[in-house]
């Protein structure tokens, strides 16, 4: 009984060999010829990423609202969006038997809609106000009927600086960025600005901030809450997908082809964007080759 089982257990470790021996030759010739004709490549090439974060804001801006001296029919003489200086004439209210001019009391761009914040909006405001009320502009045109004092437009002055007033929730930003005198690069359509931070407070699982802009889209003239782009990272280096970074030992690398075989390179993840990252490694030259489905591929293997 003892011999049987001695038999077997010898008869087992030769399968065992066996086995191991059919598939170290399967790995090592077969898998490669199988899978190499699947192997795909790009060219490693260096590139800018952007990593971004939407916020929305609120914009504080100098504007003066015009009331009208009586009450009667609106006939405006200015296109909103347009620019006058002081003393300009923008409308004319006629009553029965007289009319009168309304002139603008400053220099800016005059808009025909009042959306009721112009007053209470001002920089440092984003401290006292919990929430700001959401206002549907009233908009005024010609042949509209007006009351004495009634406010009918706007004029905001262009040549001066803008506030945005944002409210962040934690995590959302560096920290670094929540410190007054912090300069945010802030993106608008296909427009980038910069601004400062001049106000930091933390309320409640968000952070309050107020930024400054001296230049600024003419979009933010008009509209009250905007959405913009905060960079918050960037960064030259090479950009791959996700699928063509492989762990040995818990490292990351990347395969690229020399000559005639793949070699793998260590590399470090410097940052991510959608299903791609970006990666640096002594052993990454642009323009050569690399693997972008890494677990198809083996250090060493010759392609």
């Amino acid at each position: 009984m003892l011999q049987l089982i001695r038999r077997v257990f010898v008869v087992s470790l030769m399968i065992a060999a066996i086995f191991a021996v059919l598939f170290w030759v399967a790995y090592k010739w077969v898998w490669p010829y199988i899978t190499n004709p699947f192997i795909d490549f790009a060219m490693l090439k260096q590139e800018t990423l952007v990593n971004e974060v939407t916020l929305e804001a609120l914009v504080v801006r100098s504007e003066t609202v015009v009331r009208t001296p009586s009450g009667g029919v609106l006939h405006p003489r200015i296109t909103g969006g347009s620019r006058v200086s002081k003393s300009t004439v923008v409308a004319v209210v006629e009553s029965p038997g007289t009319s009168y001019p309304v002139p603008t009391p400053v220099t800016g761009v005059v808009f025909w809609d009042i959306d009721g914040l112009e007053e209470v909006l001002k920089p440092g405001s984003v401290l006292t106000l919990d929430t700001v009320p959401r206002f549907s502009p009233v908009g005024f045109s010609a042949g509209d009927q007006t009351a004495k004092g009634e406010p009918v437009f706007r004029v905001v002055d262009n040549l001066t600086p803008i506030h945005l007033q944002f409210n962040v929730p934690r995590g959302v930003l560096p920290r670094e960025f929540l410190a007054e005198n912090q300069r945010w690069r802030l993106g608008f359509g296909d427009g980038q600005y910069r601004g400062r931070v001049v106000l930091v407070y933390p309320d409640d699982g968000l952070t309050k901030v107020e930024l400054l802009l001296n230049q600024y889209p003419q979009d933010l003239l008009r509209d009250r809450r905007v959405s913009c782009r905060v960079v918050t990272c960037e960064a030259l280096g090479f950009v791959v997908p996700r699928t063509a970074v492989a762990l040995r030992s818990g490292r990351p690398g990347v395969y690229t082809l020399s000559k005639d075989r793949l070699v793998w390179n260590p590399v470090r993840v410097e940052g991510q964007l959608g299903t791609d990252v970006q990666v640096s490694g002594k052993g990454l030259v642009e323009g050569e080759p690399y693997v972008v489905n890494a677990w198809l591929a083996q250090d060493g293997r010759r392609i």
